[in-house]
């Protein structure tokens, strides 16, 4: 496992360990992602993930040591790719960029949220800072926006909550968009 190379790191410089963009194992990631969205973690087995890339189980066995480590690749690479986007800007740039991210993995986006308690603590904890930071651009930008009305700052981070709350839902809904 690799942390991403400076072109594609996050505001966290690499800190999540991830499979390098483009990697076969970040294929795998993906397609594991898919599988234990749809099936659940304890429900995926390592030949569903194989069948869905056309190759045998021993085939994935090169790449990663085994379920949870796909499962893990699968959770820190949506994570990373939702850091990356959501960098810098002003509001409606973060907002903007976020929703890309998750419309682009829409049919993983819930993966996390539903089957995150399967993280080790370690590796949960890194997911969760990650998040935190994220909101807190978001929270950054929000109070920022609001600089010059007559509100109370301090509901910002509510704001901010409320924004990642409905991007987030979009990986719940089927309808097209």
């Amino acid at each position: 496992m690799t942390t991403l190379p400076a072109a594609h790191r996050g505001p966290l410089d690499g800190a999540l360990p991830a499979p390098e963009p483009g990697s076969r194992r970040a294929e795998i990631a993906l397609a594991a992602a898919e599988e234990f969205t749809l099936r659940g973690y304890h429900s995926t087995r390592v030949e569903h993930i194989a069948e869905r890339l056309a190759v045998t189980s021993g085939a994935l066995y090169r790449h990663v040591q085994g379920k949870y480590e796909m499962f893990r690749d699968a959770v820190f690479t949506l994570v990373v790719e939702l850091d990356a986007a959501a960098g810098t800007g002003d509001l409606e740039a973060l907002v903007a960029a976020v929703t890309r991210a998750t419309l682009v993995h829409r049919s993983r986006g819930a993966l996390y949220r539903w089957h995150g308690r399967y993280l080790s603590p370690e590796d949960r904890a890194a997911v969760t800072a990650v998040f935190e930071q994220i909101r807190s651009r978001i929270t950054d930008a929000v109070r920022a926006h609001r600089a010059g009305l007559d509100v109370n700052p301090r509901g910002s981070g509510s704001a901010a909550g409320a924004i990642l709350a409905a991007v987030a839902s979009l990986g719940d809904h089927r309808v097209a968009v």
